[in-house]
């Protein structure tokens, strides 16, 4: 009887030493996948090793210049040596990037490589002149040879097939459902009673304070909101730590506003959060509140529908793909729109239930187990094509 050869998968982590979220969240996840359903037919290795890369403290998070070149550097020679190196030895038969960014020669065997969004296409002026031109540069070289591109959604999917060569196929496989911190009977309570909440009386945003997050403007419509007669009670939350890069950081600049405004009683700053304790913010929101003007998926609409949170989007192209009719939706950086629904999202419970049930049958889509089926399936093609 014949017998299927046992594919070598090597991943690379490399990127856990600098992520703190998205992708480090999407890599954590998907070593919890591997551990849950091991594969008779696909043997992983992950380099570096994952109690290596586990400890979230070294010098690649240091501020300066100098700590970011000779973190740059190094990953240039991961990337260039060492990776390609590994791919040989252990006889891989497709390594997957799952950080845009692949060696510029070909490997033993093929490359997948993992694009979350096309921000570095998008927003130029976020980045260094210097540093972006050689990132897309090397980006794309390493695409050319023996490789195959992944994306998280469609919306993503049209986006990199105006920058990327035509030759490169792009397939899309929509990221899973996380699984979310526990609900311990008592624990949402006692997270709110610790930060000073009320049960649906705040509006919740998780996320780095990113520009593109465009939280100027849900503080705007904010402020509009708690000026209404009845709703001057509520708060609103925003979990999360400044982006890293100043280019792109709103923080300041949030912090300001409240000031400005005498927002400082119903704005709250509580910075990087337990899992946990993120689950309990969600359970017990009004809404969760997606402004964005780009994304490439939008995890926490995952985390929202899960947890039984309605969700107000923003029109952008991505939350519109995931949520797909289950949420709310404002004119992206329209404040008096968005206003307006959070507004409705308050008078009207039976919308907002709606809205939760229509988030429950959405997340089917996402489903957990499913999604190392296709990605199990993509390598097959990949390493027989």
């Amino acid at each position: 009887m014949y017998k299927m050869k046992q594919l070598t998968i090597l991943v690379d982590l490399h990127h856990l030493y600098v992520a703190d979220t998205g992708i480090r969240k999407y890599l954590e996840d998907f070593i919890d996948l591997i551990k849950e359903s091991p594969s008779k037919r696909h043997h992983y290795v992950f380099v570096p090793k994952i109690e290596k890369v586990a400890r979230r403290s070294n010098y690649r998070k240091k501020k300066g210049k100098l700590y970011r070149l000779i973190s740059q550097l190094e990953t240039f020679l991961w990337k260039q040596i060492y990776f390609p190196i590994k791919a040989y030895k252990v006889k891989a038969d497709v390594s997957f990037f799952p950080d845009y960014y692949a060696p510029i020669f070909s490997l033993r065997g093929k490359k997948l490589v993992m694009f979350h969004d096309t921000f570095f296409w998008d927003t130029p002026e976020h980045y260094g002149r210097i540093w972006l031109k050689y990132f897309r540069w090397i980006t794309l070289q390493g695409i050319k040879t023996n490789a195959q591109i992944v994306t998280i959604t469609n919306f993503a999917k049209r986006n990199l097939l105006k920058v990327v060569p035509n030759n490169v196929e792009i397939e899309v496989i929509y990221q899973p459902q996380r699984l979310t911190g526990s609900l311990e009977v008592g624990g949402v309570e006692n997270t709110l009673s610790e930060l000073g909440l009320k049960n649906q009386r705040y509006f919740l945003h998780v996320g780095v304070f990113e520009k593109r997050k465009n939280l100027l403007v849900l503080l705007k419509a904010f402020q509009k909101f708690v000026s209404i007669p009845g709703y001057s009670e509520y708060k609103l939350v925003l979990v999360g730590k400044p982006a890293p890069n100043k280019r792109f950081d709103d923080f300041l600049n949030a912090k300001e506003f409240v000031a400005a405004h005498q927002l400082n009683d119903r704005v709250m700053f509580p910075g990087y959060l337990s899992d946990s304790a993120v689950a309990h913010l969600f359970s017990g929101a009004m809404s969760y509140v997606f402004p964005s003007s780009n994304e490439g998926f939008g995890l926490p609409i995952l985390e929202a529908f899960a947890l039984k949170c309605p969700i107000i989007i923003s029109n952008q192209g991505a939350l519109l793909e995931v949520t797909n009719g289950a949420a709310m939706v404002f004119e992206m950086s329209n404040y008096d729109d968005l206003c307006e629904c959070m507004t409705q999202m308050c008078k009207s419970p039976e919308e907002r239930e709606r809205f939760i049930q229509q988030g429950q049958i959405r997340l089917n889509a996402f489903n957990r187990n499913d999604y190392l089926v296709q990605m199990e399936a993509l390598f097959d093609h990949i390493a027989n094509r």
